[in-house]
């Protein structure tokens, strides 16, 4: 039984229940909120709509969320494996593009080398110049080519083996050098399998693999039409 002030009025309005229940649940406990609940509400007022309770989420990576997802959505081996193979494959293409890319730089730097020019022109072709410098640097004797230096107090004496020029090579052509009447410049290189130099009081000295070190490259352009030796290990190794 309610106690007396409790008891329900034919003047509490509708809402008048829900405190009734409310002053119920804390002053009696959970049953004291049932009791109340079960009072039936005064003549003439409206029903209180039953309030719809929350469902409580669970946390993610809980066995409880887990259990909640479709399983359409579930970690699939299969489908990871695809995705990993599919990565693998798109990594292969990407490297064997770079080969490619490489390979036709190299090709079309092959393709660089100039075309002499035609008989007759004034100055003469690029491979004259270079057959000029050639003759006053080396003498050839059978398979070895001889030379010797010309910064030292007394010449020293060198001979080499499987001596060639490698080239030409098409270098850039500012336009300082477009000012000054030039239109081409390229680049000579040398290739030697081994060389010895002569000692005065040893005679001659062990073979050395590779060219000697002064033995650097050639440099000329073609300036106003003629063909000019701009740099050259000339200035390291003369026969004159």
């Amino acid at each position: 039984m309610c106690p007396p002030s409790f008891r329900p009025s034919s003047r509490m309005p509708g809402h008048a229940g829900k405190a009734l229940a409310l002053s119920g649940f804390f002053l009696l406990g959970p049953g004291g909120a049932a009791l109340a609940q079960n009072v039936p509400p005064p003549p003439g007022s409206e029903p209180t709509p039953a309030v719809p309770v929350a469902t409580r989420v669970s946390e993610p990576g809980t066995p409880a969320a887990e259990a909640a997802v479709p399983s359409s959505f579930a970690p699939n081996s299969v489908a990871q494996e695809a995705v990993k193979k599919l990565a693998e494959e798109m990594r292969q293409r990407a490297i064997d593009f770079e080969k490619a890319a490489v390979v036709e730089e190299s090709a079309a730097e092959e393709e660089r080398s100039l075309e002499p020019l035609p008989q007759g022109e004034r100055g003469g072709t690029h491979e004259t110049a270079l057959n000029d410098l050639l003759q006053v640097m080396f003498l050839r004797k059978g398979d070895s080519w001889f030379t010797q230096t010309v910064r030292d107090a007394s010449p020293v004496p060198y001979e080499m083996k499987e001596l060639q020029t490698t080239g030409p090579t098409r270098l850039v052509v500012t336009e300082e050098d477009k000012a000054n009447g030039i239109d081409q410049r390229i680049s000579y290189g040398f290739s030697v399998e081994s060389y010895r130099r002569y000692d005065k009081t040893r005679g001659w000295q062990a073979w050395q693999k590779g060219k000697p070190v002064l033995l650097t490259g050639i440099i000329m352009h073609r300036q106003e039409g003629v063909w000019v030796v701009a740099s050259s290990p000339r200035e390291n190794f003369s026969l004159r």
